[in-house]
């Protein structure tokens, strides 16, 4: 079926269903609301015998839901130098074409493709920026529309901040501000900032720990493997305790549970993320 008829098809549906705009029951009820008009001018399409699909005739409302269908993917967006790349192959295609019909398509579809997808930044402390090289491929007043984004923080990071000369891995709202600031992107403008706390493992700020409290482990041999395993599970029993410390710190914070996060991704993610604590900024908190 080629996009045309997909489009079609789309919109004389009788019934919608969350899945066909990927994203929240609002949109549905939405969609729901404009339905007689879409119909009456599908109707007029139809008796016109029109080779132009009319999608500027329809009202604004329905054009946000086909940009919800050809530009949201139904997982995360990577950030790396390059620019943002899909997390999975499997996951949905995005059709970015739209973007280039026409100037309005592209002001309402950009506001789409930044502000409904899901970007992730991946650990926000213990990396170096690639800002610089990101911001050169996108348009900075682009990256300003992003609305939603996770992250991750290591435990183990938090507990390396304890020592001299070390603060600066430490999580903070001045951190993540400055953190963003090169995209062109402020933490107050997003609907959604979630961060999931990475268990103790082979991350970096892991191994700079183990090397400050069990240097021992770092050697090799299959005994060694066995106390190291044990080493990081006693270290991951404290996760919690670790949220805990952040958000009595940092006032704009929350602990939440991951499902509580869930409501504004919309899609299934793998139990590796879903049983690590999270966090999640709330403004003037």
């Amino acid at each position: 079926m080629d996009r045309k008829a997909q489009l079609y098809a789309l919109l004389s549906k009788d019934k919608a269903h969350p899945n066909d705009f990927g994203r929240t029951e609002a949109h549905i009820r939405l969609w729901q609301k404009h339905q007689a008009a879409a119909s009456e001018i599908l109707r007029q399409c139809n008796d016109q015998d029109l080779e132009v699909f009319p999608f500027m005739a329809l009202p604004p409302e329905l054009r946000f839901m086909v940009y919800q269908e050809l530009l949201v993917t139904d997982d995360r967006l990577l950030l790396n130098w390059r620019g943002p790349k899909k997390a999975t192959k499997q996951q949905k295609r995005m059709y970015i074409a739209i973007l280039m019909t026409s100037k309005i398509c592209s002001q309402e579809g950009l506001g789409v493709l930044y502000g409904e997808n899901v970007f992730d930044f991946e650990e926000i402390c213990g990396r170096p920026s690639f800002a610089t090289s990101f911001v050169k491929r996108l348009n900075p007043t682009n990256l300003s529309l992003i609305r939603i984004i996770v992250a991750d923080y290591s435990a183990a990071s938090e507990e390396l901040a304890l020592y001299p000369g070390q603060a600066s891995n430490q999580l903070s709202i001045a951190r993540i501000s400055s953190f963003l600031a090169p995209f062109n992107i402020k933490l107050s403008q997003l609907r959604c900032f979630a961060i999931s706390i990475i268990p103790y493992g082979f991350d970096n700020a892991t191994t700079y720990v183990m090397k400050l409290q069990a240097p021992a482990l770092q050697a090799t041999g299959q005994q060694i493997i066995g106390m190291r395993r044990q080493w990081l599970d006693t270290k991951n029993e404290g996760l919690d305790e670790a949220a805990k410390r952040i958000v009595e710190r940092e006032a704009e914070l929350k602990r939440v549970e991951f499902r509580d996060v869930e409501k504004n991704i919309c899609f299934d993610w793998i139990p590796l993320f879903i049983n690590r604590p999270w966090l999640v900024y709330v403004k003037g908190r």
